[in-house]
């Protein structure tokens, strides 16, 4: 990989987090040839365009830490846009909100991302810039949720965010983390996604596919909250964009 030097880097956990987002990008392409964790593409039109790359880092904080370690060994974006979904921790949060986590980053540069995602009424989606709690392992459920809450004080839960902040911190570099509600507080997440993830952080689709096959009364669940989520990222997406293309 040649030594690049990208305007802003977008991560999330697995790729259809950013799907609405990435399909939003011009001339999209690997960074790496016949990899599929690294993208880069451009934003916008005209003089407001903007050069984004987008990692897709695995699920869990170490994978994605090790992920991001690498690419900013050849990267130095302006912008680290850590994203992605999270789980309300309480009811005040809605599945589609955005939360902007502000034990993460600077103060100031939270704020003008608050700001330009509230500049106007376009989009209809309410955000907020609450503490984000970075759990070892999938949160679900009104009573594990509510004990979370209670236990660190935190407005929405995720499993990368912490870990990708401090390795972006220790190279000075901005950052902001700016995730999407998928799951409200009394949602349950139909499956133990844990069991499906390999070691690489990644899916294992063959996995997925044979539970589903022997628990079939499984998949209503299952296909009710992939279309929920991916709502929820349609969303994202639009403030992504906006936060972006708006960002100097």
């Amino acid at each position: 990989m040649n030594r690049v030097k990208p305007l802003i880097l977008v991560t999330c956990a697995l790729p259809g987090e950013l799907a609405p987002f990435t399909r939003r990008l011009r001339s999209l392409r690997y960074v790496v040839p016949g990899r599929k964790y690294l993208l880069r593409g451009v934003l916008g039109e005209g003089e407001a365009t903007r050069d984004v790359m987008v990692l897709y880092s695995g699920v869990g904080a170490g994978v994605a830490a090790n992920a991001l370690s690498k690419v900013l060994l050849q990267i130095t974006p302006r912008l680290v846009l850590i994203s992605g979904t999270a789980g309300a921790l309480t009811k005040r949060a809605n599945v589609g909100d955005i939360i902007i986590a502000c034990n993460h980053g600077e103060e100031s540069l939270q704020g003008h991302l608050m700001g330009i995602a509230l500049n106007g009424t376009d989009l209809g989606i309410s955000v907020w810039q609450k503490p984000l709690h970075t759990a070892e392992q999938v949160v679900s459920g009104v009573e594990l949720k509510k004990r979370v809450a209670r236990e660190t004080g935190a407005f929405a839960v995720d499993m990368e965010s912490a870990a990708l902040a401090r390795t972006v911190k220790k190279r000075g570099l901005a950052h902001a983390v700016v995730r999407v509600i998928s799951d409200g507080l009394s949602d349950n997440i139909p499956l133990h996604y844990e069991i499906f993830i390999k070691e690489n952080g990644f899916l294992s689709r063959p996995r997925l596919a044979g539970y589903l096959l022997s628990h079939p009364w499984k998949i209503p669940g299952l296909i009710a909250f992939t279309r929920q989520t991916h709502g929820a990222c349609l969303g994202l997406a639009k403030v992504l964009e906006k936060m972006i293309l708006a960002k100097a």
